[in-house]
């Protein structure tokens, strides 16, 4: 054999034990990025706190109903047909409603607006589930949010009583795919053994939004004031799901786009502040994510 040919078959076992030894560390990459994903980390706590921030601000714009038609609501009430005036009305009351914006005389009427919201909420059930698989979790519930945001202000100051019922149920409807796709994207991005805290946060959200939904109206006692305040506190959420955090790796991959799982993948290692996977790697561990069952 000559010299020749002994350095190429050195050559050749080197490029060999090159591509075992990546081979290996991509496989032990792989096997380490599973765990990060599965187990409770810096980004998980941030999927727990936007639950929670999600459903406090969802319940108070869902229980301002309670509050947008309290007194002064009837006109018999009043002098000559009127309403009473502010300084005529019991401090302990709200100082506007609904009734008092749009003129109404019987209170009934503007108990409409809760009707009109959750008659979406029906409508937002059914479109939640498709919407979230069609366009993605995070998506899905970011124009959700954005939505219900700016269908609630739409009918905070509509100019008549038609358009503001059709804003509240167009809010209602917004709310549903919104918070569907936010409890699927945060069960999909939590293992079977730490699942439980997020759904123990977002039910958190829910009683500490019920609870603020009382003092915020003894603060405001504005219906106006309660609704812009209530939408304010949209504000973290958005900006969380807008800015800081990735679509969720398993619906990408489920959708086929696997360049983009491993990016949102490899997003969620550098939050959690492990090591960043290779792409053979990333990809490794996004097939064994999907296989594994929810």
């Amino acid at each position: 054999m000559t010299e020749e040919e002994t350095a190429n078959l050195k050559q050749q076992s080197a490029c060999t034990n090159c591509k075992t030894d990546q081979q290996d560390a991509d496989a032990r990459s792989a096997t380490e990025l599973q765990p990060t994903l599965m187990k409770f980390g810096r980004f998980h706590a941030a999927i727990c706190g936007l639950g929670f921030l999600t459903m406090v601000y969802a319940t108070l714009i869902t229980l301002s109903g309670m509050f947008l038609n309290l007194l002064p609501y009837n006109c018999s009430d009043g002098v000559n047909g009127s309403f009473l005036e502010a300084d005529q009305i019991d401090n302990d009351e709200f100082l506007s409603s609904i009734s008092q914006q749009y003129g109404l005389c019987q209170r009934q009427t503007g108990d409409l607006t809760n009707v009109a919201f959750f008659a979406g909420t029906i409508v937002g059930s059914l479109l939640g589930g498709p919407a979230s698989d069609a366009i993605g979790r995070a998506r899905c519930s970011l124009i959700g949010q954005a939505l219900l945001v700016l269908a609630s202000l739409a009918s905070n100051y509509a100019p008549n009583l038609a358009l503001h019922l059709a804003a509240r149920c167009v809010a209602g409807c917004c709310l549903m795919p919104a918070q569907c796709a936010m409890q699927v994207y945060g069960c999909e991005l939590h293992s079977d053994s730490h699942r439980s805290r997020f759904i123990a946060a977002w039910s958190t959200g829910i009683s500490v939004g019920t609870l603020a939904a009382g003092g915020l109206a003894w603060a405001t006692r504005h219906h106006q004031l309660y609704v812009l305040f209530s939408c304010c506190t949209a504000a973290p959420s958005l900006l969380l799901l807008g800015v800081c955090l990735p679509e969720s790796p398993v619906w990408l991959a489920a959708r086929g786009r696997h360049a983009a799982a491993e990016a949102a993948l490899r997003r969620i290692a550098l939050i959690n502040g492990e090591t960043v996977p290779s792409r053979t790697a990333a990809s490794a561990a996004i097939e064994a994510v999907v296989a594994a069952p929810l």
